[in-house]
């Protein structure tokens, strides 16, 4: 017998009626969270691998530290994007929802492309070498 699970706009069931909710739910939740942790890894990796490279140094160079901050912005921004989601995820799954379907819809429409809308903004559009082309395209 198939039974329907009503579900939000990023398939995640708000109402956990049974075992195969809780498994999908918890399924999804610790792929996203291998995934945050993938990424947090990753860019630790590139911070050592500058550390390294910058080792004989007798302190940590400005570009390097500009690059740490960079990479932290983007893990924060991250993070902060995707904790209120995995936040009422988690209330689902303990059997407590705090949220009902029409307002996780609502609430994943703001917290959902924040992350993809500020990417260019932390990518690119606050390099130097971004405000220097964009100054230099202005004044022409």
């Amino acid at each position: 017998m198939l039974r329907l699970v009503r579900l939000c706009s990023i398939c995640l069931p708000m109402r956990v009626r049974g075992t195969a909710d809780v498994a999908y739910l918890a399924c999804l939740l610790i792929i996203n969270f291998l995934a945050f942790l993938v990424i947090v890894v990753c860019y630790v990796q590139i911070y050592l691998s500058l550390g390294r490279d910058t080792r004989g140094a007798a302190h940590r160079s400005r570009g390097e530290m500009n690059v740490a901050k960079k990479m932290a912005l983007l893990v924060f921004t991250d993070f902060a994007c995707w904790a209120p989601i995995a936040f009422f995820s988690l209330t689902a799954l303990a059997g407590y929802p705090l949220i009902d379907v029409t307002r996780s819809k609502i609430l994943l429409v703001f917290f959902y492309p924040l992350n993809s809308c500020a990417n260019p903004y932390l990518y690119a559009i606050l390099t130097a070498q971004y405000r220097k082309d964009l100054f230099l395209m202005l004044a022409r």
